[in-house]
């Protein structure tokens, strides 16, 4: 007669599982993008209004104080656009190397029948 036995396996513990949430921050930089092209288009739209008006009534001859309308919105559109960028820029950069972070179990309560009553046991990572 022969008898064999088999080593017992080494469990591994199972992996905690990876996760990678997008911070507050990509939010953030993805609103003011928005909010910017937004202050882009109305700036200028109202440049574009403002060069129309101005190639009506006084082209080529336009005085200095005439075209600082003008370029007021011009330089604020620029400035939007330039915002625009760099938010969007930032929301990239922040989105793409954001960490992973190990999930989180929720606590869980679990009901065991035992001898005589029974046994409340709550299970999970503090």
């Amino acid at each position: 007669m022969t008898a064999s036995f088999d080593h017992p396996k080494a469990v591994s513990p199972e992996p905690a599982a990876r996760r990678r949430p997008v911070p507050g921050t990509v939010w953030i930089a993805g609103a003011t993008t928005l909010i910017a092209i937004g202050s882009l288009a109305i700036f200028g739209g109202l440049a574009l209004s403002e060069k129309s008006k101005l190639e009506r009534t006084c082209s080529p001859f336009c005085s200095e104080n005439e075209t600082r309308g003008l370029r007021n919105d011009m330089g604020g559109a620029d400035i939007s656009l330039g915002l625009a960028v760099a938010a969007a820029a930032a929301g990239g950069v922040l989105f793409f190397l954001r960490p992973n972070v190990e999930s989180q179990s929720k606590p869980a309560l679990s009901v065991t029948p035992a001898t005589g009553g029974g046994m409340f046991s709550l299970v999970g990572r503090f």
